[in-house]
């Protein structure tokens, strides 16, 4: 069983906000792209930005935060915090829930998927 890491923490808007796994970031990414989210997918970097940008919406609307958060403002936001960090450290924390989620259900998902994502990102 992995561990799961919960508290990535953000700053939005002068305000710290903690991420919040949840099903409506899944809903917001649909909203966005067009299309449901595909976990093989997710050794594309856009599929997960664009992920990590539909997770911070969910969780501003979670923490009951005004959503004036452009996608522009996002991109703003990951240039200006590290962006190769910053996407790193999502993609390690999302990873987290959906192996403990899996888990959870008894389904074993691919270590080695996981591991390549991780690596992709990483270079």
């Amino acid at each position: 069983m992995i561990k799961i890491n919960k508290n990535m923490k953000i700053t939005i808007n002068n305000k710290e906000m903690e991420m919040h796994y949840s099903m409506r970031s899944f809903v917001i990414y649909e909203e966005l792209t067009g299309k449901s989210l595909n976990f093989d997918d997710l050794n594309s970097l856009s599929a997960i930005v664009n992920l990590f940008y539909a997770n911070v919406l969910a969780s501003m609307q979670y923490n009951k935060m005004e959503l004036n958060f452009t996608y522009d403002d996002f991109w703003n936001y990951i240039d200006d915090n590290g962006a190769t960090e910053l996407i790193q450290e999502f993609s390690e924390w999302y990873m987290s829930h959906l192996q403990a989620q899996a888990d959870f259900n008894g389904k074993k998902p691919s270590k080695e998927k996981v591991e390549k994502t991780a690596k992709k990102l990483k270079n």
